[in-house]
């Protein structure tokens, strides 16, 4: 059995790669694969992120105010950042310490549950160590089970509350590397539903945990992550052009 993820110590983690990489890559280096967003807009969302985050963690309460990245620059955003990220990582400790207790999230509104936020904020954080690590040329890799559940994540907390999906037969994917796979079914509406089937032995789309997860978060594109498409090409791109995440 693959022993539980510990997403206290991956968002401690991830988080102190993103301050030991903004410490060497200037902060006006623009991203490509995040179009108007520089280094410095990364770590200054994430340092909103983290502020936003343990703030609804502590109170236990939302007024559903969208979190807003920080104002700080240069070294006095680097201050903040690391601040942000240590009362986080607290936070989240404190989360995983009671995950049952009810807390709101943007996901579940006040359905939700503070074992919600140390997952969310641990594949938050790896992604956009991803994007930082862009400019150096060089990826620390996404563990498969943990990619294999960031894609869980993602399809729990953003495909489901977004319509505007154009396409009309179900698209599976599976991970060739965890026991992982997924079928998008659309439904009225523009909406889809994901149900998640494990032990399918092959779908149309295929390829490493890490790589399906990149081009979800359109990252990367299907033919750079090297997936295999088997079948449904355009309903596949189709759910990519949707509002996967957005």
């Amino acid at each position: 059995m693959t022993a539980p993820l510990d997403f206290v110590a991956i968002a401690a983690e991830e988080a102190a790669r993103c301050a030991s990489l903004a410490r060497v890559v200037p902060h006006d280096v623009p991203l490509a694969q995040l179009p108007g967003w520089t280094v410095g807009d990364v770590m200054a969302h994430l340092a909103g992120d983290f502020v936003w985050a343990s703030s609804i963690i502590s109170a236990r309460a939302w007024d559903g105010r969208p979190l807003a990245s920080v104002g700080e620059q240069g070294d006095e955003l680097m201050r903040r950042f690391e601040q942000s990220a240590t009362e986080m990582v607290a936070a989240l400790a404190a989360a995983a310490a009671e995950p049952d207790v009810a807390c709101p999230n943007f996901a579940q509104g006040t359905r939700g549950r503070l074992g919600w936020w140390p997952r969310h904020q641990a594949h938050e954080t790896t992604l956009h160590r991803w994007d930082l690590e862009v400019p150096t040329g060089a990826h620390v890799p996404i563990g498969a089970a943990q990619a294999a559940d960031g894609l869980e994540e993602l399809f729990a907390t953003y495909t489901r509350r977004y319509a505007g999906f154009e396409f009309d037969a179900p698209v599976t994917m599976r991970c060739t590397d965890q026991p992982a796979a997924w079928r998008v079914t659309p439904v009225r509406g523009g909406r889809v539903e994901v149900e998640e089937c494990g032990g399918l032995p092959e779908a149309d789309v295929e390829g490493p945990a890490e790589s399906l997860l990149l081009v979800a978060w359109a990252r990367l594109q299907p033919d750079e992550a090297g997936l295999i498409i088997r079948a449904r090409a355009p309903e596949f791109a189709a759910f990519l052009a949707g509002p996967v995440t957005a």
